[in-house]
């Protein structure tokens, strides 16, 4: 087994319009994975019939249609087919990487990312860096790792017990593998995201998602405040900011939801508190 062996699996649904850009990408990578596990999800369009023509052309990538996993929070049901159809696994790898349907690499991402969990042994988890619409976007936490590119040292992603059924597992699983003495990263290696992310939830859902998670934490107030004016502009205007509040204050101070640990409360709030101080500090310089 090479010592940077990786396969890839990936839960996709209705991505016929992009992804080709997907495959095409992993396909041209310098360095090729083992495997490419796809998961269906269902898809109501060309989805499928992509797939199986890129599965006959290339036989290391294999898709079935999600037939075992029927949960519908989506957070939680992403999590649940990963972790199910890993399963479907058959070689022997020392990585594991979760790449979305909707994401075009440059060739040398999965060797540029294997090189820094070579030169560091204990990085347990990174993902690459996020470009949507020609813009980097800003990562204000440089130890959590980003969903859409994920890549997991084996041994870490058993020493976690895989990804939490939850929404808010590609939170959630950097600050367990940190408890568990692990390193986590986004490094500075860009790739191009082609869809909005939460793009398939819908505007209205996307957003109020968001404060539900953010309650969830629950996020400090004053913190979660400062999201709400920074949101303010989002088009169309103020509606934005009025779904994530109302998902905030459902969750927090209504349905009161806490399905996280104390601990990654604890992670965020002092995360907040240290923003703001540098924030303040840097304001007032």
């Amino acid at each position: 087994m090479s010592e940077d062996s990786y396969v890839i699996i990936s839960c996709v649904r209705n991505e016929a319009k992009v992804i080709k850009s997907t495959l095409d990408s992993v396909v041209s990578q310098t360095m090729l994975p083992l495997e490419w596990i796809i998961i269906d999800d269902n898809s109501e369009d060309d989805t499928r019939e992509i797939l199986k023509t890129y599965s006959q052309k290339f036989t290391w990538i294999k898709w079935f249609r999600n037939e075992k996993v029927k949960l519908n929070e989506k957070g939680a049901r992403i999590a649940s087919i990963i972790n199910t159809y890993s399963d479907m696994i058959v070689s022997d790898y020392r990585f594991l990487a979760k790449l979305d349907g909707d994401i075009r690499l440059p060739r040398e991402f999965y060797s540029t990312m294997l090189s820094e969990f070579k030169r560091n042994r204990r990085l347990g988890i990174a993902s690459g860096s996020l470009i949507y619409l020609g813009k980097k976007e800003r990562n204000i936490y440089e130890d959590l790792t980003r969903g859409a590119t994920k890549i997991y040292r084996k041994e870490c992603y058993l020493d976690i017990g895989g990804l939490q059924l939850t929404t808010g597992w590609d939170t959630l699983d950097n600050i367990i593998a940190q408890s568990k003495h692990w390193e986590t990263r986004v490094l500075d290696v860009w790739f191009d995201h082609l869809e909005e992310e939460g793009a398939s939830q819908g505007y209205f859902l996307k957003y109020y998602n968001v404060g539900k998670y953010c309650g969830r934490v629950p996020y400090h107030s004053w913190y979660f405040g400062l999201k709400l004016v920074y949101r303010i502009f989002d088009k169309p205007i103020g509606i934005s900011t009025l779904l994530l509040a109302f998902g905030y204050v459902n969750s927090r101070f209504i349905n009161v939801e806490r399905p996280f640990p104390v601990e990654v409360s604890n992670y965020f709030r002092n995360k907040q508190s240290k923003l703001l101080r540098e924030g303040l500090k840097n304001y007032f310089k």
